[in-house]
């Protein structure tokens, strides 16, 4: 498979909706903000997680009950960590007695340009346009992962929304390929005499849908269960893993649509269409 081929990340073993079985924990939690909030998707500035020292080394744990693979961790926008190293680790023990380190980044501080999200690429990860962060390493596989922020000068870290799972790399995507259109959002009225005026805040949302065609049988349970996982909460989209800048958290419409047999292709194949999960209002 290519480098810059697509790839898509809908679990997450941080949230524990998607995971009941799975324990979340922090060395430390600030009132209401307590570790199981990094792994949620509301993306709300007042839901995250947060620690309560500055100047120390915090932890953000996961226990998957089994060992499961990862190969890509994100940070959503609203984390306090650009320019600051992050380790993740894994291990079979949950005293991390025996932890090995997967990665260790030191955030971008600015937007990343043409960047490919392999740790061969981009060894410190990329920093997308809209403030997130994002990596791929070689697969993991561990039953305890840990997310780990160096201890740095006036750092009382905070995350938004960590995501840790295996992307679904589909191969390319067909064309046309619609994924850099927007749809712009507010509120507007119309007079009798039909003037138009907008009232309040006017946004852009990303609104897109890509196509597939697998090519052989064997891609059918793969592809179907990431599908069905796309379908309750949101994913990451990339489109072209050598512009990663341009990620996308996206949710999939709500109408009736997926894989299918079709009369021109042998395997299965359709279309997915998804918009933009809460755009960054600027």
């Amino acid at each position: 498979m290519a480098s810059n081929d697509p790839a898509i990340l809908a679990e997450n073993f941080y949230n524990i909706a998607q995971f009941p079985l799975h324990t979340v924990v922090a060395n430390e939690e600030a009132t209401n903000h307590e570790a199981l909030r990094a792994g949620r998707t509301s993306r709300s500035a007042e839901d995250y997680w947060a620690a309560t020292t500055a100047n120390q080394i915090a932890t953000l744990d996961v226990d998957c009950v089994t060992d499961r693979a990862a190969t890509a961790c994100f940070l959503d926008r609203g984390h306090n960590l650009s320019g600051k190293q992050i380790l993740l680790q894994g291990d079979e023990f949950s005293d991390y007695s025996t932890a090995t380190t997967v990665f260790t980044c030191t955030i971008p501080a600015s937007v990343s340009s043409a960047a490919d999200f392999d740790l061969s690429g981009s060894a410190n990860g990329v920093h997308t346009y809209e403030g997130a962060w994002c990596v791929r390493f070689p697969t993991a596989t561990f039953r305890h992962w840990r997310l780990k922020i160096s201890a740095s000068v006036g750092l009382t870290p905070q995350v938004v929304g960590l995501y840790l799972g295996t992307t679904w790399e589909p191969g390319e995507f067909l064309r046309p390929l619609i994924h850099e259109n927007t749809e712009v959002m507010g509120t507007r009225t119309i007079t009798s005499l039909g003037w138009q005026g907008a009232v309040g805040q006017r946004i852009r949302r990303r609104r897109g849908e890509f196509g597939l065609k697998l090519k052989t049988s064997a891609l059918d349970a793969a592809a179907l269960a990431a599908v069905a996982a796309l379908s309750p909460r949101p994913f990451w989209l990339i489109h072209d893993a050598d512009v990663t800048e341009r990620a996308v958290l996206a949710l999939r419409n709500a109408d009736r649509q997926g894989l299918q047999r079709g009369t021109d292709w042998f395997h299965l194949s359709g279309q997915i269409s998804w918009a933009e999960f809460q755009p960054l209002v600027t």
